[in-house]
């Protein structure tokens, strides 16, 4: 069975990118139109793992997705990315159970590799 995957980030081009690895790997990956349409799917039907940006450009950032998330679905594994990778982010981050950081830039095994352990 193939793993859900839901990429939500507000530059299409890289989340375009994720979602092409992910598929090209076998995963079910889907992106959204929109933060707010992204929120709405993942509250509704949440996939194996959600994959989202820290820094959304919205009223939303990727941890205040998560943790509205995780209200209803408080088991959601997660991976956030991004390319402000500052000790106190990063250690936020990795004290959320079942969340992982990923530094940008990264290559596409680096994507793989990560969203296998996170699925474990």
């Amino acid at each position: 069975m193939s793993h859900s995957i839901y990429v939500i980030d507000d530059e299409t081009l890289f989340q375009d990118l994720i979602v092409d690895v992910l598929k090209g790997a076998g995963y079910l990956a889907t992106s959204f139109e929109s933060i707010p349409t992204a929120l709405s799917q993942t509250l509704q039907s949440p996939p194996d793992l959600l994959m989202t940006d820290l820094m959304l450009g919205g009223e939303l950032d990727g941890l205040s997705l998560i943790q509205k998330v995780r209200q209803k679905h408080e088991n959601i594994k997660c991976i956030l990315v991004t390319g402000y990778a500052k000790p106190e982010i990063a250690a936020k981050i990795k004290a959320l159970k079942d969340c992982y950081f990923l530094e940008k830039p990264f290559s596409p095994d680096r994507v793989l590799d990560l969203v296998k352990v996170a699925l474990q």
